[in-house]
C-alpha cells in the first residue's frame, strides 16, 4: 500500500502529471476504449514471456515503445515498435520523447503495428495457420505409416 501512495505522488513531479492516473484493475472494455484512444503503448518490463497487452495495443493502433526481453522481440513488428534495453531509463525517455515530437512517425509505426496484427495474428489467420500444420503433420504420420 506505501508503494502505491509513492508511486502516485512521482507524476507531480513529472511533465506528465495531468495525462498520468492510476487506475487499478480495469476490464476488458474499459481497457479497449483506453487502447483505442491512445497512440504509444509502454510496457519497460525487465522480465516477460508473451505479454498479450502489447498484442492489444497494436491491434488497436498503438505505437510500442518496450524492452528487449522475453518473448517481446519476437512478439512485435519492428516498422512499429521500439525495444530498449531493460532498466535503460535514458532509451525509454528519448524513445517517447521522439514519438511524441514525431507524431506522424508514431502513426506510421501505429498503422503498421494494425496491419501487423490484422495480417499475422488475427484469430482466423492464426486458426488457418494451426489447421494448416495439423493437416501437414497428419499427412507426414500417414505417409510414415505406409
Amino acid at each position: 500500500m506505501e508503494k502505491l501512495k509513492s508511486c502516485k505522488k512521482r507524476p507531480r513531479l513529472l511533465v506528465f502529471s495531468q495525462s498520468t492516473q492510476f487506475t487499478g484493475w480495469l476490464g476488458e472494455e474499459k481497457v479497449q476504449d483506453i487502447l483505442s484512444s491512445s497512440s504509444i503503448m509502454v510496457l519497460p518490463s525487465y522480465d516477460e514471456g508473451f505479454p498479450v497487452s502489447i498484442i492489444e495495443a497494436m491491434a488497436a493502433g498503438n505505437a510500442v515503445v518496450s524492452t528487449c526481453v522475453g518473448g517481446i522481440p519476437e512478439e512485435v513488428c519492428r516498422a512499429g515498435s521500439v525495444l530498449i534495453g531493460p532498466g535503460d531509463v535514458s532509451a525509454l525517455a528519448c524513445a517517447l520523447e521522439e514519438l511524441l515530437v514525431d507524431q506522424d512517425r508514431a502513426y506510421q509505426m501505429a498503422d503498421a503495428n494494425q496491419e501487423y496484427v490484422l495480417g499475422k495474428l488475427d484469430n482466423k489467420v492464426v486458426h488457418t495457420q494451426l489447421a494448416n500444420l495439423y493437416l501437414r503433420l497428419l499427412d507426414d504420420d500417414a505417409e510414415q505409416n505406409t
